[in-house]
């Protein structure tokens, strides 16, 4: 059937539903909300309290000495010129382990409370040196008792066996799972043995990769929007711990950027120290062959033309060396960057070719580029875009300075060939003079050109030295690592979330209760999810379900009240009828089907209407107790013989005009002599006689007999009990209506809260009292073709 739509978006019903959502489930409210805040107290008092620690560095300092801009060969390698390089460098796993190997922070103390285990950094009593664990021991704890000034315990688990040893302290303790030494400190011996023992002490050793984990996890490096500083700052459970973490970090980040430079310089000293060796030994020959050809041959001056000579060659020869040398190192550039890899992030010595301002620019960035990649594969693994991406500059990048090496190479052959055809031709020359004297000027030029060379490395060897010198880090820390207090954990807003999660719990279970447990509990609440009319409602009644008639012994009651109601909007159900059949069913046992059935014949027999009621449950009957009826005939005796008539079975009541015939002994088989023609001859000659006949039958949702008796009743009156009432069982009506030949139907709702059940009257004017004789009800409107509004019925 149709639903009643709701002409407002927003309606009173709907503030009705919370109400009841919060009103069902309030114990809950209160009970989830404090439970959760109380267990979240005690969680949040065993968390450790988290302090932060940051520091700021200045990664593009200008504090360096201006010699050296002057020997670039020591600086413009210096690392990580591009900022976002540098800040992913202190965040590498290579640097944070350098760092960590530098401080001990291997071996974490706790002491074990009731609640709380606390750990302590540098104040335990005792200090464990491990040279030696087995892997599995590894971030596992290890339990440490005290038990004199000279032996502790130690328990630990080893797979699933738990290990108790006794050890002393002071001593390297020799065992299979590990070699450890258990030194006391200062504090121990200061402490009483009483408060030593009493304590229960614990340890883990963690794997250095571990902690580099976990520093790498909780550590932050920020940029200062429009500088070259940086925030640094990492959280720990001890503040004094991650302050000198920091300050580590930043110590060995200026170290690591120094190293590049220092590593190139020493390179360019021993490339340079090589050339010195072989100059020095090629000198060393020149002279001694010219003290020999003067000794020996005894050679005069030489004209002033032929000093002209020698000292052009000289210049010459002096000239294609260190062309030479340029296309030597030349040739080593090539070399580096066709053998590229990870071993080799350092090139090889420039200094030859310091002036050219391109080629250093060029290897300045294929080195950070090798850099940036190194650092990256930290994260990352190779088959990554930004991995792709680095490696696709790289090769770019190589393909350039090898293109430029080449034309280089090509312009300084050029130049050697040039050279040394005028160093023939002043050769040439040469020959013109005696063979004696052409000797001494070819040992001369010798000597001279070598020389010149060796003055020439050793100004560069010099030059190279005082750029070592003068290298310093350009990052400077600008503010020592300092605490920032707890930051974690928020215990306020846990306990906060905690108790919210409670009362998203309470309104859940509320939900649930009201969506698929929730009963009707009164008569507003079954109109407004049915078109069925509702003809009225029972308030609960303490003796109810006795079966005794409650409309005869109390008439002034409020129950009384509301039969009179239910007679009241009968009489709008099929009014056409003259002789009505009244068939009273319900869906489950104990609703009060048999209380209304025989309540409702009363209250019209008291009309002066003459009713008959018949108890055609046949498979539990107990309608005969609520009229103190006999039960050795009725119903089943009726139709089963041919001999027993009407009035052999029918039996006079307690109620003036009400007649009755009782279920009679319980047949085999009830449902089957409920379908016979019989039962339909009956009822046709009732109808003759009486006013109004009740039909009180077996609950529709076991047995089928209400269904075959409803081909022969005028009107349905559906029993429902607040206890039991639901949406479903609504809906299951709702079908049976549709399908069933009733004429007429109706729903009363039995057992309502008293308090509803008074605020339902008292909103009608029946708060002074029940039932003074008024032959009006209530709740007119529940009727089919009813003129009246439902809006009143409703109510």
């Amino acid at each position: 059937m149709n639903k009643k739509t709701k002409g407002n978006i927003i309606d009173l019903d709907d503030f009705q539903i919370i109400w009841k959502l919060f009103f069902k489930s309030w114990y809950w409210f209160f009970i989830l909300p404090v439970i959760f805040f109380i267990g979240s107290y005690i969680y949040v008092h065993r968390l450790p309290d988290i302090f932060g620690a940051k520091t700021q560095m200045l990664l593009q300092s200008q504090d360096t000495y201006d010699v050296t801009t002057s020997f670039s060969s020591a600086n413009y390698y210096a690392a990580y010129q591009d900022l976002s390089n540098q800040q992913r460098v202190l965040k590498s796993y290579d640097l944070v382990q350098r760092t960590l190997s530098k401080l001990d922070f291997t071996v974490s103390y706790f002491v074990v409370g009731r609640l709380k285990k606390e750990e302590l950094f540098r104040t335990a009593p005792f200090e464990v040196k491990v040279r030696s664990l087995l892997g599995s021991l590894y971030n596992k704890p290890f339990e440490f008792k005290v038990l004199s000034r000279d032996s502790f315990l130690l328990k630990y688990k080893k797979g699933e066996k738990q290990i108790e040893k006794t050890m002393p302290f002071n001593k390297e303790i020799t065992d299979p799972d590990f070699f450890i030494t258990v030194n006391k400190k200062a504090s121990f011996e200061s402490n009483s043995l009483n408060q030593l023992q009493e304590a229960n002490y614990e340890f883990i050793v963690f794997r250095l990769s571990h902690l580099v984990s976990k520093y790498l996890s909780s550590m932050q490096v920020n940029n200062i929007e429009f500088t070259s500083i940086v925030d640094i700052s990492i959280n720990d459970q001890d503040v004094n711990r991650a302050r000198m973490f920091l300050d580590t970090l930043c110590t060995e980040y200026q170290n690591y950027t120094l190293e590049t430079q220092y590593k190139i310089n020493n390179n360019t000293i021993n490339f340079i120290d090589k050339q010195l060796e072989y100059v020095s030994g090629l000198l060393r020959g020149a002279e001694l062959d010219l003290d020999s050809v003067q000794e020996d041959r005894g050679v005069l001056e030489m004209y002033k033309e032929n000093n002209e000579y020698l000292s052009n060659v000289v210049g010459l020869d002096d000239r294609r060396e260190k062309l030479n040398l340029q296309l030597e190192t030349i040739d080593k550039l090539e070399d580096y960057i066709f053998n590229l890899g990870d071993e080799r992030l350092l090139p090889p010595s420039l200094f030859v070719l310091n002036e050219d301002d391109f080629l250093k620019r060029s290897l300045q960035e294929l080195y950070n580029l090798q850099r940036e990649k190194a650092s990256t594969l930290f994260d990352a693994k190779a088959k990554n875009l930004g991995i792709d991406r680095i490696n696709s500059e790289i090769d770019e990048m190589k393909r350039i300075i090898l293109k430029y090496l080449q034309n280089t190479k090509e312009a300084i052959s050029s130049e050697v060939r040039s050279t040394s055809s005028r160093i023939t031709y002043y050769e040439n020359e040469i020959k013109s003079i005696p063979r004696t004297q052409r000797e001494k000027l070819d040992i001369e030029r010798r000597r001279d050109i070598n020389e010149r060379m060796y003055e020439y490395l050793l100004e560069k060897r010099q030059s190279t030295i005082i750029a070592k010198a003068s290298i310093v880090s350009r990052t400077k820390v600008i503010e020592k690592a300092r605490s920032m207090g707890i930051v974690a954990p928020n215990k306020s807003k846990i306990m906060l979330m905690a108790a919210g999660v409670g009362v998203l719990l309470a309104f859940l279970i509320g939900f649930i209760q009201v969506v698929l447990f929730a009963r009707i509990e009164n008569v507003a609440e079954l109109v407004s999810i049915t078109d069925l009319p509702v003809l009225g409602g029972l308030p609960k009644f303490a003796d109810g379900t006795g079966g005794y008639l409650v409309v005869n012994d109390n008439p002034k009651a409020a129950i009384t009240e509301s039969f009179r109601g239910v007679r009241t909007n009968l009489k709008y159900l099929s009014a056409e009828t003259k002789s009505k059949v009244i068939l009273v069913t319900s869906l489950h046992p104990g609703e009060g089907k048999t209380f209304c059935s025989t309540n409702l014949s009363a209250i019209l027999a008291k009309a002066d209407k003459k009713v008959l009621i018949l108890d055609f449950d046949l498979h539990k009957p107990k309608m005969h107790k609520s009229l103190n009826l006999d039960r050795s005939s009725g119903i089943s005796t009726l139709l089963v013989s041919e001999e027993i008539t009407f009035d052999q079975v029918a039996q006079k009541t307690s109620v003036e005009n009400l007649m009755a015939i009782s279920s009679g002994p319980i047949p085999p088989n009830a449902s089957e002599l409920v379908l016979s023609q019989k039962v339909a001859d009956l009822i046709n000659d009732l109808k003759t006689q009486f006013d109004y006949i009740i039909i009180d039958t077996p609950p529709l949702g076991l047995i089928s007999d209400a269904m075959v008796l409803m081909d022969h009743a005028d009107i349905g009156i559906f029993v429902m009990n607040s206890k039991f009432a639901s949406k479903q069982g609504v809906a299951y009506l709702e079908e049976i209506v549709e399908k069933s030949a009733l004429k007429s139907h109706g729903i009363v709702l039995n057992a309502v809260a008293t308090k509803k059940y008074r605020y339902y009257y008292g909103k009608y004017g029946y708060g002074y009292g029940y039932g003074y004789g008024y032959n009006y009800g209530y709740g007119y409107g529940y009727g089919q073709n009813n003129p009246y509004t439902t809006d009143e019925a409703e109510t």
